[in-house]
């Protein structure tokens, strides 16, 4: 049974794909029928099975699928191949993007962006301005590092679980090792005192953080 329409008269249009709003037809989970949610590009972005639903101005497009008991609110944008199921919220002006798939009862606010083949479950909470990439594996609350404002310019960086049980760092437009990460800073052109210290600081951090799990 459909548990939304698809409204012909409250669109939006991103990267040149058109959305549109979807209506509750019934009641079901915290949603009442009639009630209007966010907006999908087509009924494959959003299950007519389970309690799953699209709230406010989040945006579900591409080849995206949310479906089980997933609610997406805010202004959240979920795109590319990205999968939101089970139990996960999603909230404020997060992005998913490409293959990555968040489930289980994942938590995640704020402004963060996780793309890549990055897998966030179980009581994973990815908040601020952080960045899953790449292979990223995050359960829980201790399987990521975020720091913010490193160096005069405040650049942000994230360390993280990969699949493999290893570490790896994303920040601004670079993603490896925690190893490649002190090099690219220490090898940069006019690299500031502010910046070499706090990046320094940060791998401390990462490597005393994840140490301190594996014992």
């Amino acid at each position: 049974m459909r548990k939304y329409i698809m409204a012909e008269d409250d669109c939006a249009f991103i990267s040149g794909r058109k959305l549109k709003r979807i209506i509750s037809c019934q009641n079901f989970s915290s949603v009442l029928a009639g009630e209007k949610g966010g907006y999908l590009e087509s009924e494959e972005n959003l299950s007519h099975e389970g309690g799953a639903w699209v709230h406010d101005a989040a945006c579900v497009f591409e080849e995206a699928r949310v479906f089980g008991e997933a609610k997406i609110f805010g202004e959240v944008w979920i795109r590319g191949e990205a999968k939101i199921f089970g139990g996960a919220n999603i909230f404020d002006g997060a992005c998913v993007r490409e293959k990555a798939r968040v489930f289980g009862k994942a938590l995640v606010f704020g402004e963060p962006e996780i793309s890549g083949e990055a897998l966030v479950f179980g009581e994973a909470e990815i908040h601020d301005s952080a960045r899953l990439c790449g292979k990223a594996l995050v359960r829980s609350v201790g399987d990521l590092i975020y720091s913010r404002g490193l160096g005069e310019n405040a650049i942000s960086a994230t360390a993280f679980k990969t699949a493999g049980n290893g570490i790896c760092v994303c920040s601004e437009n670079f993603y490896g090792t925690l190893e490649d990460f002190l090099l690219e800073i220490k090898t940069k052109k006019d690299v500031s005192k502010a910046l070499l210290s706090d990046v320094l600081c940060f791998a401390q951090m990462v490597k005393s953080h994840f140490k301190s799990l594996r014992l």
